[in-house]
């Protein structure tokens, strides 16, 4: 009878994925943290009295600015233009919702939802 000898497990060998994996998690953490701190002295501005507009009027597009942010950061770091794509969608979409509300067009914000549904439908085509 033959015996079989079994390898004790290995732990994995830490490498490029293991670093991109902690980087994006940091990422991720200043961002949230970001997000947190542009509510806080956003909602401190409007607690004070010196916003004209309501407070989720000045957080959208400076969350916008803080995803924009991030996307480019991410794409620095791991060359990755799907993911900096998505987040130029998102935060140019949160930014001109933003700023439609601050200069009074807040009537026509729907149609931007549409052009980014409209770009991201063409770049789904256009890689075909």
């Amino acid at each position: 009878m033959a015996q079989t000898t079994q390898k004790p497990d290995l732990p994995e060998k830490k490498g490029d994925n293991d670093f991109q994996h902690r980087s994006y998690l940091n990422l991720t953490s200043i961002t949230g943290g970001l997000i947190l701190i542009w509510l806080g002295v956003v909602l401190f501005l409007d607690n004070q009295g010196t916003l004209e507009w309501p407070w989720w009027q000045y957080f959208i597009p400076g969350l916008g600015v803080i995803i924009l942010i991030e996307g480019f950061e991410h794409f620095r770091q791991e060359k990755n233009l799907g993911f900096l794509l998505g987040r130029l969608i998102v935060s140019g979409a949160l930014i001109t919702w933003g700023i439609t509300f601050l200069l009074g067009l807040n009537q026509w914000w729907p149609l931007f939802i549409v052009g980014a549904g409209a770009v991201i439908v063409t770049m789904k085509l256009v890689k075909r």
